[in-house]
């Protein structure tokens, strides 16, 4: 190997532990947010027995869950006639029907919308940070369905973001060992 082999090699070498610790100090930044996701509280039987689905998964065998039976979403009621509610057909046409929602601010405006438009009792499930080393995630800068929203593998779109609608998008399923804590006084 000649010399500037070798000094190609040293540089290489450095670039890779140099992304190796910007991507271990992004890992490090994450675990130290709190997340959440919110949920109506008729819902926390069946979060303790199953963890937390996608509602695709949820309506699917096993489960067959049916909404406003089994289980009480955030996202809007369907007008009758309709499958699908605004926040649902965003969910479809985006592809995210099967992801559980995180995020890390409890002052998330869709909050209002759930309680008023579905009548639901909300509480907020603290979500264990290790899921980005465990599950499959995605990362949002906004609200996933927003137009122009970037999502990708990434954990800096999400940490970076100012927005109160960035999000963690867990791929399937977040099972009950994940969930630390349920915040019922979760306004204060």
């Amino acid at each position: 190997m000649n010399s500037e082999d070798k000094f190609r090699k040293i540089r290489q070498q450095k670039a890779k532990k140099i992304a190796t610790e910007r991507i271990e100090n992004k890992r490090n930044q994450f675990k130290e947010l709190e997340i959440f996701h919110f949920t109506d509280k008729r819902n926390l039987e069946s979060i303790s027995k199953y963890g937390l689905l996608g509602w695709e998964s949820l309506e699917s065998p096993p489960y067959n869950y049916k909404r406003e039976v089994n289980y009480y979403p955030a996202s809007n009621i369907p007008a009758p006639g309709s499958t699908y509610g605004r926040s649902r057909y965003l969910d479809v046409r985006k592809g995210y029907t099967n992801h559980i929602r995180l995020t890390k601010d409890k002052g998330h405006p869709m909050t209002g919308s759930a309680e008023y438009w579905n009548s639901l009792d909300l509480v907020f499930l603290k979500i264990s940070n290790q899921i980005i080393d465990d599950l499959v995630c995605l990362f949002s800068d906004t609200n996933a369905t927003k137009t122009g929203a970037i999502i990708n593998h990434d954990i800096s779109t999400f940490l970076n973001s100012t927005d109160i609608q960035a999000e963690v998008l867990v791929e399937g399923h977040i099972p009950s060992q994940y969930i630390l804590d349920v915040i019922y006084d979760w306004r204060n």
